[in-house]
């Protein structure tokens, strides 16, 4: 994959391949976007540093040379850590449910439906699922090579 291929993967990751919305983002003109990620287009490291200014997540060494994967494992580490640690708080908790004033029952409840179970479309989970499989596809095929 090229680093125009990898521009526009992260497009599609980000804006559902929107150049229009990453342009804005980046405070580049469409035209521009459209150079980057046309097919053996120069690209300096210019926008290279901007778009990892811009998007924490993105692993800089998948960015510059392919190798990795595109979204640095420590930023979903970060969220599922504290994912975790929220649900294992609140089932520690639970065996204290009767014995809690009714202002800290109704605090407890507000706590725990704000781990509501998520409503993603089909549309929005197949598209994960197949970036999920690009991305475990790119790391099988480099490790074979």
């Amino acid at each position: 994959m090229s680093i125009n291929q990898r521009i526009a993967y992260i497009i599609n990751i980000k804006y559902g391949g929107s150049q229009k919305t990453f342009a804005e983002r980046m405070g580049w003109s469409q035209q521009y976007v459209s150079k980057l990620i046309t097919e053996g287009g120069s690209v300096g490291m210019e926008p290279v540093k901007r778009i990892l200014e811009e998007f924490e997540d993105i692993d800089a060494r998948w960015l510059i040379t392919g190798k990795g994967s595109a979204i640095d494992k420590s930023f979903i580490t970060d969220i599922t850590d504290s994912l975790y640690s929220n649900i294992r708080q609140l089932l520690d908790l639970e065996k204290f449910i009767p014995y809690m004033l009714d202002t800290e029952r109704e605090e407890y409840k507000a706590a725990a439906s704000g781990l509501k179970k998520a409503s993603f479309t089909t549309d929005q989970v197949d598209r994960w699922t197949r970036l999920y499989q690009d991305d475990q596809f790119s790391k099988s095929h480099l490790e074979h090579h």
